[in-house]
């Protein structure tokens, strides 16, 4: 869905709906006059557009902050903090739930938009 608003790294505020253009207007770079998302923030824009994955995402997204913040402060990112065998089991736990519940959306929207193979074939 987020294609349909947004042209990678940018999006295009006049395909958003009128009642959002004024709020992601407000998030314009002073710097290249681009309005980039990051990744909470794209999955708020789809929330905002009423999209099921951004709204799993805000059902779930103080459990997967705090996943992030652990993986933030730990030695794979900017800290220096080894990840322990508990918050690893915790994070994965976490994580695989969104994924789950992610992919089983975007599956049964794929399903519910089945393609229509020709039923007879010109050769003219």
């Amino acid at each position: 869905m987020l294609r349909t608003y947004c042209s990678k790294p940018n999006v295009e505020l006049e395909k958003l709906p009128e009642s959002l253009q004024e709020d992601y207007a407000n998030k314009r770079s002073p710097h290249n006059g681009k309005i980039q998302l990051g990744l909470e923030q794209g999955y708020n824009l789809l929330n905002d557009l009423g999209d099921r994955l951004g709204q799993i995402y805000q059902q779930q997204g103080d459990r997967i902050r705090n996943v992030l913040a652990v993986r933030h402060n730990s030695l794979f990112a900017h800290g220096l903090h080894p990840i322990s065998s508990s918050e690893y089991q915790q994070a994965s736990e976490v994580i695989l739930e969104f994924i789950d519940a992610g992919m089983a959306v975007v599956v049964a929207v794929r399903e519910s938009q089945p393609v229509q193979f020709p039923k007879n074939m010109n050769f003219n």
